[in-house]
């Protein structure tokens, strides 16, 4: 089944202001869009098979080119949450770094979660 992000949903902090990409008022605000395609960026150092890794690619392409609500198919939606639920890289070393800290990680968990399922009986696409 598909599914639907809105790619530009903004971040928040834990006083539930908008997180930044930068420092001060002026920089960016994060979006989902932007820490997706961050992960997607990782994803060779994610332990990700090779076919898992091109439909990385594929779906950077799809995310990259999207503004709002976006559709996934099953298979890019199934990388965007093992991405989200895993949310690490090896280092050089080894060892493995989180790509982003608590508040940010959560959040994308939380809404990849709640990805708009597309029923396309409804639709009446069959």
């Amino acid at each position: 089944m598909e599914r639907k992000l809105d790619i530009n949903q903004i971040l928040k902090t834990f006083d539930g202001k908008p997180m930044r990409e930068g420092m001060g008022e002026k920089a960016p605000k994060l979006t989902l869009k932007r820490v997706l395609l961050i992960y997607l960026q990782s994803a060779g150092k994610m332990n990700l098979n090779p076919d898992e890794e091109t439909t990385a690619y594929e779906t950077g392409i799809v995310i990259g080119a999207s503004e709002g609500k976006t559709t996934l198919t099953t298979r890019q939606y199934d990388l965007i949450k093992k991405l989200a639920d895993y949310g690490k890289i090896k280092n050089q070393s080894g060892q493995e770094d989180e790509i982003f800290g608590i508040e940010v990680r959560m959040q994308i968990k939380e809404i990849v979660d709640k990805a708009e399922t597309i029923d396309k009986e409804k639709e009446g696409v069959v």
